[in-house]
């Protein structure tokens, strides 16, 4: 534990959180209380990283995931390619309008100056 924390001097080694981090006395609130919770909740949420409890919990309130490579996963990337492919197909006939209506409109206005 931090010696700023445990007010015991007598210690020679700080721990590598505190040579991470530095003291924290700068915010008293803080000072007193995040040294000792803040490397628990660090443990707490590698643990739950390492055995997919968050993926997990994730999907149930409705969340989906990539995690792992099944029939799902594939569908729901095909339906996101076939997606994207219509979108682009749906940007290139606008851009392919707005050329033949530009170049219809500069061949009637060229006709009409003509005459």
């Amino acid at each position: 534990m931090d010696s700023h924390v445990s007010m015991a001097k007598s210690f020679g080694v700080e721990t590598q959180f505190t040579k991470l981090m530095g003291h924290l006395d700068v915010i008293p609130i803080l000072a007193k209380e995040i040294n000792i919770y803040l490397p628990i909740c660090i443990i707490l949420l590698c643990a739950t990283h390492y055995y997919r409890d968050g993926a997990y919990v994730l999907h149930n309130i409705g969340f989906d995931q990539f995690v792992e490579s099944d029939e799902m996963t594939n569908d729901m990337i095909t339906s996101g390619r076939s997606l994207v492919q219509i979108e682009r197909n749906s940007i290139k006939r606008s851009n392919e309008r707005n050329q033949r209506n530009q170049s219809w409109t500069n061949t009637i206005t060229s006709d009409t100056s003509t005459t």
